[in-house]
């Protein structure tokens, strides 16, 4: 089992944390042995909803893409994710891809990032 291989879980970014496709990974099994949930999404409400259950929330509406990536950069300050759940692509998981290199984590090349979908955009140019 791939929790046995790396011991603790890390932290679970969800970008469309309020999306219909990312509604499971906000139940409760999938945030067992996990520091944290980093919640990503627009809908203010929604938002709220999720950090009065415990996750830190990253609004994508923040002001520019600098603002966005530090935002993450600060969510995963503490813990570099296990698992990423993308259900936007485009310019969030660039600035993701970003904030996870200002975070001081790891450059991402050992955290299994699953994309979803594409509700932000169809194309994400990242750097090697």
């Amino acid at each position: 089992m791939r929790r046995k291989e790396v011991g603790a879980l890390g932290t679970l970014p969800v970008l469309d944390a309020t999306g219909c496709r990312a509604a499971l990974p906000r139940r409760g099994h999938w945030l067992s042995g996990r520091s944290g949930v980093i919640a990503a999404a627009r809908h203010p409400e929604a938002l709220g909803r999720l950090r009065d259950a415990g996750a830190t929330t990253v609004s994508p509406a923040q002001d520019g893409p600098d603002a966005l990536e530090q935002a993450l950069a600060d969510a995963m300050s503490e813990t570099s994710p296990g698992l990423v759940l993308d259900c936007l692509w485009g310019p969030v998981t660039k600035a993701y891809f970003a904030a996870l290199r200002r975070s001081g984590g790891n450059t991402g090349a050992n955290t299994p990032h699953v994309q979803i979908g594409s509700s932000a955009g169809l194309e994400a140019s990242l750097s090697a």
